[in-house]
């Protein structure tokens, strides 16, 4: 591999040099379902709730 900081060029492909790597496409991301969605911010107005329920 020293002889690729010469020449870039030669440098060899990453699954050549490193066969124990392997580019994996970017899993896609699922959408969160609308029910998950306003779970969440109505857990998040309980909690905003409470903590004014303690400060006061």
């Amino acid at each position: 591999m020293a002889y690729a900081l010469n020449d870039p060029g030669k440098m060899p492909k990453v699954e050549e040099a490193y066969p124990f790597v392997k580019r994996s496409e970017p899993k896609q991301v699922e959408q969160v379902p609308q029910w998950k969605k306003d779970q969440l911010m109505l857990m998040q107005q309980a909690q905003r709730i409470r903590n004014s329920r303690k400060n006061t």
